[in-house]
């Protein structure tokens, strides 16, 4: 038993990935493995590691026997499995737990392991501790401060102070406060951010465009956890955290004279937190885009029955869960993994903030589209999903052809190269069953377009959600072939394929046309 378990510590970690990496392929489409049950980021961190030296043109059986696997050893998949998710940064179960525990309370999705690492960070430097939040703008520094504050149980409030919203004495006055009379146009006494925060946390974002010379003060203040109003003589003692948060490079501002090295020192002195931008964590694209779309909607749905009421004070309380909304009212489940193609966007130049408002845009369409969604049809969902300004008064005439759910068979036929009997082998039906339900839908759409193979083509295309694997001229070759067959039919064969009332005028049409379908 030790000699078995010291064989296995000396299996190359990528050969387990690897093994793991075919099991888990089988599951998938393997043609596309981004539909499947793998990841585009997984599929291609896998791919990389194929191209390694250790396992270039190994089949898994070779694999298994040259390293003495057995493969009905039980803790294979289990070794595997490990492996194979340290390699492509997947997530184990409790982990999972942990993060969707984390957006039930804190509001912050994601499945990402660098987001994990910084989720755990937040739970251990809970309390005390000053942090600094870094990143681009709109990867969520303000969930971040908000996580932090909840889990420290402080009494007091959060405090959000944005320095990009105001420079000079109107930031300083946001921060200190003054009496009345301080200076002209100071009515009322008003309290700063900083005493208003006393027993809870002040949260400074973009601390990188507030003034040197109001860094000075705020300096004195972070170190002797003192504020003075403006006009007032008295100082009080505050005791509140600070959280501060930038987007901007802290070495570069200080060399560009445009922070204290002294201010920078003092805020940077606790924890550094360092948001990913959303292009280092593409497989969390799919599932924000679900859940922005989910609330979208569901805002949109709600807003026609909404009582509208006199404005009141409000009073923020403990925050709602933030588990995702349910649309009941769709015909066919939105999953994830539908949102899967956004990965594929040009990330250098998006955030969270902006897939969110892209995602609005989508739900914005399908509510006013659809205003009972009962009746949005997945086709138009992805339609509307890649182009939230598409015009579906063309797309909607597809509508009808979708009663025939044996359109779908052409993608079978696509896996098998538009060959009937392998196709009919892998399908549910006989030969004889399998090559009527074809034809039927190739006269029910040709009824209306002429019987013309190409627009024959584009109506199938398009009917198929996994177009991406048609080859369109290979489509419209298999329906030439079928439409000059079906010109040559018997009577009797065109009436089992379609009504005996509608039969004659197809085969009228169709030899009307079998020039054209010749030439074409």
């Amino acid at each position: 038993m030790t000699n078995d378990n010291e064989h296995k510590k000396n299996i190359d970690p990528r050969v387990l990935a690897y093994l793991a990496y075919v099991e888990k392929l089988q599951l998938a489409v393997t043609e596309n493995p981004i539909r499947g049950n793998i990841s585009l980021e997984e599929f291609e961190k896998i791919d990389k590691l194929i191209k390694t030296s250790i396992i270039e043109k190994v089949n898994r059986e070779k694999l298994l026997e040259k390293n003495s696997i057995q493969k009905d050893d039980p803790t294979l998949k289990d070794d595997s499995d490990l492996a194979y998710n340290k390699k492509t940064n997947l997530l184990s179960l409790n982990e999972k737990e942990f993060m969707k525990a984390f957006f039930k309370n804190h509001g912050i999705l994601s499945r990402n392991r660098k987001m994990l690492y910084i989720f755990e960070r937040i739970v251990r430097f809970r309390k005390g501790i000053e942090v600094i939040i870094t990143g681009e703008t709109g990867t969520g520094k303000e969930g971040i401060a908000k996580a932090f504050h909840r889990l420290s149980k402080r009494p007091g409030k959060l405090r959000v102070v944005n320095a990009a919203e105001m420079t000079g004495d109107l930031f300083k006055d946001k921060l200190m406060g003054h009496v009345k009379g301080a200076f002209a146009g100071a009515y009322e006494p008003r309290a700063g951010e900083i005493e208003l925060a006393h027993n809870g946390t002040l949260f400074l974002d973009e601390i990188g465009d507030i003034d040197p010379e109001i860094q000075e003060e705020l300096l004195r203040v972070l170190q002797e956890k003192t504020v003075q109003r403006d006009g007032s003589p008295k100082i009080y003692k505050v005791n509140f955290r600070l959280l501060s948060a930038t987007n901007k490079n802290i070495s570069n501002q200080i060399k560009l004279g445009k922070m204290r090295s002294d201010f920078a020192a003092r805020i940077a002195s606790g924890v550094s937190i360092e948001l990913p931008p959303i292009k280092d964590r593409l497989t969390d694209v799919p599932l924000l885009a679900h859940h922005f779309f989910q609330k979208e909607l569901s805002i949109l749905q709600k807003e026609d029955n909404t009582e509208f009421e006199p404005m009141k004070e409000y009073k923020p309380g403990i925050m709602k869960s933030q588990e995702d909304i349910k649309l009941d009212n769709l015909s066919f489940e939105i999953k994830p993994d539908d949102f899967n193609f956004l990965m594929k966007k040009n990330w250098s130049e998006w955030n969270i903030r902006g897939l969110e408002k892209y995602i609005r845009k989508v739900a914005t369409a399908v509510d006013s589209l659809f205003g009972d969604i009962s009746q949005l049809d997945k086709l138009s969902f992805f339609k509307l999903l890649e182009d939230p300004d598409a015009d579906l008064d063309e797309f909607a005439k597809l509508s009808k052809y979708k009663s025939n759910q044996n359109y779908k068979l052409f993608k079978l036929l696509a896996e098998n190269k538009y060959r009937d009997d392998p196709t009919s082998e892998n399908s549910d039906d006989k030969r004889d069953v399998f090559i009527r339900k074809i034809n039927t839908v190739i006269l029910q759409i040709g009824r209306d377009v002429s019987y013309r193979e190409n627009s024959i083509c584009d109506i199938i295309i398009s009917l198929l959600v996994e177009n991406h694997m048609i080859n369109r001229s290979d489509l419209e070759s298999y329906i030439r072939n079928k439409l000059s067959q079906l010109v040559n039919a018997n009577i009797l064969t065109i009436g089992k394929l379609y009504f005996k009332k509608e039969a004659p005028n197809a085969i009228k049409e169709l030899k009307q046309i079998r020039v054209d379908l010749i030439s074409n």
